[in-house]
């Protein structure tokens, strides 16, 4: 595990710990572990809460509508007032013409939106605030798969904003991506699967986006999923570390348990009902055709080699 890159120095009232991976690489698992600590609530993929269309017919984890689920109804209700489609219209243009990579990266380019940005800014504190103030958390576990929205998010005052890069093989990750998985909302349910170029290509951007960002957030951490597997309680101590969080010792086997959870656009396993797994699946190993393992390999080799993937 790579530990913290640097210090803000700056006082915050609201840890967020926002764990930054490609899809399919566990990060539903390790956030919902962490959740389980007393004063840890995970939120799930709060980014996309501004996307099109989504926020009406999401489910939370919980199986009510999120905005009849007793905590985000209320959230949202806080952050977006009565008229939520006009609301979350306005915060989607905001995050899409200030917290893309593009803004990150050529930020005099849009030097004339900071108006724009704050406004956005502002929005983003109120809803981790919301959160805090209906969970009486002190951590919040945000799974939102945007480098970028990491990077800007990471700007607000009122948050001590923590990154854990979690990777996994990209091979496996590519396998996952084949295996269906249905997409529940309140509408039905969809199945979502990539070939394993696609998965692959998609594993190298968004790594390689966290990479190239990496020195500009604040706090740090990477790990890889294989040891969080092979040894999780460990390495959830490491991140318990990193984060700031003094916690009485807890065995696995009861940060595991069946517990009710308030879970947002995350993975679908999010609605698992039952006792949560930690388990290496190396399934991949036996069951991946040698000619996906090869395209695998070929397109994001040079990020294998960094993570000891290779050799």
């Amino acid at each position: 595990m790579t530990m913290p890159t640097g210090e803000s120095g700056r006082p915050a009232s609201l840890t967020v710990v926002n764990v930054l991976s490609a899809g399919r690489s566990g990060s539903t698992v390790l956030a919902t572990l962490l959740g389980q600590f007393r004063g840890a609530f995970y939120a799930g993929e709060l980014q996309p809460l501004w996307g099109p269309a989504w926020l009406p017919d999401e489910l939370c984890s919980c199986g009510q509508p999120v905005l009849r689920c007793p905590i985000w109804g209320s959230v949202l209700k806080d952050v977006l007032g009565d008229e939520v489609g006009a609301a979350i219209l306005r915060l989607r243009r905001l995050r899409d013409r200030t917290a893309r990579a593009r803004h990150v990266l050529l930020p005099r380019c849009f030097a004339g939106r900071a108006q724009e940005a704050a406004e956005f800014l502002a929005a983003t504190a109120r809803l981790y605030l919301a959160i805090q103030r209906a969970t009486g958390c002190r951590v919040i576990v945000d799974t939102s798969k945007w480098p970028s929205y990491s990077v800007v998010a990471g700007r607000i005052a009122e948050l001590d904003w923590r990154v854990v890069h979690l990777v996994r093989d990209p091979r496996a990750v590519a396998f996952s991506w084949g295996r269906p998985k249905r997409w529940k909302n309140a509408q039905g349910e969809q199945v979502v699967r990539l070939p394993p170029h696609q998965a692959a290509y998609y594993w190298l951007v968004q790594n390689g986006l966290i990479e190239a960002f990496r020195s500009r957030f604040a706090h740090y951490a990477r790990v890889r999923y294989e040891d969080f597997a092979a040894e999780p309680q460990a390495v959830l101590s490491s991140l318990l570390d990193f984060i700031g969080v003094s916690a009485e010792p807890v065995s696995l086997e009861m940060l595991t348990q069946a517990r009710e959870r308030h879970i947002l656009g995350a993975n679908p396993d999010r609605f698992t009902t039952g006792a949560i797994a930690v388990r290496p699946d190396d399934e991949w190993r036996q069951r991946m055709s040698r000619a996906a393992r090869w395209a695998v390999t070929a397109i994001t080799w040079p990020l294998m080699r960094r993570y000891g993937y290779l050799g």
